[in-house]
């Protein structure tokens, strides 16, 4: 099997990007889009499109204005997760879907001098967020929830699989599907309150920018 960091840095140079100045975003898009590229959702659609569905709904809330100099000011200031988020949003399913690892994920970032980025704001949400298929979702869910990064990108995953267009039937098994993904919400927003704080966090967003 080809080493996952130098098919990334194959790829960024493929892309014309500058090694010297790739984003941590970046690097998780392309890790991402990498893993999943012969994976395919049950409608048939490219399995990508969920972080990736996940990652417009996530910018759809937080940057409305993306260049507002209050976001990241105005997520600290309402007890929101900010850096590492959108990086574990597309990683998410690497490590329990595709046969890469956590080692292999840190080792593209290390390539690029983000260790530290990934040490300090992705690795321990990372190896949460990831289900291992022996451990029920109940046992999986009281550990995910120590971790705020991890529960945030739960939420958005959940909220995605909720998509019931995605999907080619609704019968019981969807159904029973349906009500752990709610079930999985209500109880992130239960210890983190983050529907309250995502509502409080625009208003504030709001009133910084009219103060300008």
């Amino acid at each position: 099997m080809a080493i996952l960091k130098d098919i990334i840095k194959e790829k960024l140079i493929k892309n014309g990007k500058d090694l010297k100045n790739v984003s941590e975003k970046e690097i998780a898009y392309q890790i991402a889009l990498y893993a999943h590229r012969n994976q395919y959702r049950v409608d048939g659609t490219k399995y990508f499109s969920h972080p990736l569905s996940m990652a417009k709904t996530y910018l759809d809330i937080f940057y409305e204005s993306s260049e507002s100099p209050y976001t990241s000011e105005a997520m600290k200031d309402n007890g929101l997760p900010h850096f590492g988020v959108m990086e574990v949003i597309f990683l998410h399913d690497v490590v329990e879907d595709t046969e890469y690892t956590l080692k292999d994920i840190k080792e593209v970032y290390e390539e690029f001098d983000c260790g530290w980025f990934y040490n300090e704001f992705i690795s321990r949400p990372l190896k949460l967020i990831t289900h291992n298929k022996e451990e029920s979702n109940e046992t999986y869910m009281d550990k995910l929830l120590d971790d705020p990064i991890a529960s945030l990108v739960k939420m958005f995953d959940s909220m995605d699989n909720l998509n019931v267009f995605s999907l080619t039937k609704f019968g019981d098994y969807e159904y029973e599907r349906a009500k752990r993904y709610l079930n999985n919400i209500k109880r992130i927003n239960d210890r983190y309150h983050y529907i309250e704080k995502i509502n409080n966090y625009r208003e504030d967003i709001g009133l910084k920018e009219k103060r300008t």
